[in-house]
């Protein structure tokens, strides 16, 4: 059983995020939407799914914040899932990039890809998938540093949270598969919406500074992988 978690900022995203999940790919198991509040969005939208779950917020934390939103939900109705699949409508108007990590990452939830993905993720030693492209890590063990201006609130993070894995590698974009056992024992313990409530208002940046949101980036994807496991790659 699966769980799809997604965010929404982008009223438009209504046509460009919601036809590449496909009913084909979703079969008999449950889309869950959070949308930010302050956006007129058209819920009729919705309505092509049977197993469909709409959650409004506030703009906290970028889609971190709406993520945290919808994993309390799930914790709260005591999902069932194996696997949680999170994406949002990655736009990101500062870039020139956002359209190509936007088709790349949303490969995953590609009914093509359905079958191999559920082979990697049934592997006992992998917890996450991700398009290829989009693995990265940034720990330098010359330096002991992670080469990222989050630098300082990742070592406060982890070592707060106690988020230990054996790689650094990280789902860039956050839009990944996971086996979702190694999240719903971290969030039993630290409630999602007290960390939403740490996290940045509104379209912050990591240009100059490391932000709380762009550090839970990473965090999502260590603390899915469970101090043991390994991230895959499709693509």
């Amino acid at each position: 059983m699966i769980s799809i978690l997604l965010h929404l900022y982008y009223p438009e995203s209504i046509k460009t995020v919601l036809p590449q999940i496909t009913k084909d790919f979703l079969g008999e198991d449950r889309l869950y939407v959070n949308l930010v509040n302050s956006a007129p969005f058209d819920e009729k939208a919705f309505e092509v799914y049977d197993n469909v779950t709409i959650l409004k917020s506030s703009n906290v934390g970028k889609d971190i914040g709406g993520k945290l939103v919808l994993i309390d939900s799930l914790m709260q109705l005591k999902d069932e899932s194996k696997y949680w699949i999170f994406l949002h409508d990655k736009h990101s108007p500062h870039t020139t990039t956002g359209k190509f990590w936007r088709d790349s990452l949303f490969s995953i939830v590609d009914v093509r890809n359905k079958e191999l993905i559920l082979d990697y993720m049934e592997r006992i030693d992998t917890n996450v998938l991700t398009h290829k492209n989009f693995i990265m890590n940034e720990w330098r063990e010359s330096s002991q540093r992670f080469q990222t201006i989050n630098h300082d609130k990742l070592v406060e993070l982890t070592t707060k949270y106690d988020v230990r894995p054996r790689t650094y590698e990280f789902a860039a974009g956050t839009m990944f598969w996971a086996k979702s056992e190694a999240l719903k024992r971290f969030f039993s313990k630290n409630h999602p919406l007290d960390i939403r409530a740490t996290l940045e208002k509104g379209n912050v940046l990591d240009h100059h500074q490391g932000t709380n949101a762009h550090s839970w980036e990473r965090l999502l994807s260590w603390i899915a992988l469970d101090n043991t496991k390994r991230i895959a790659g499709i693509g």
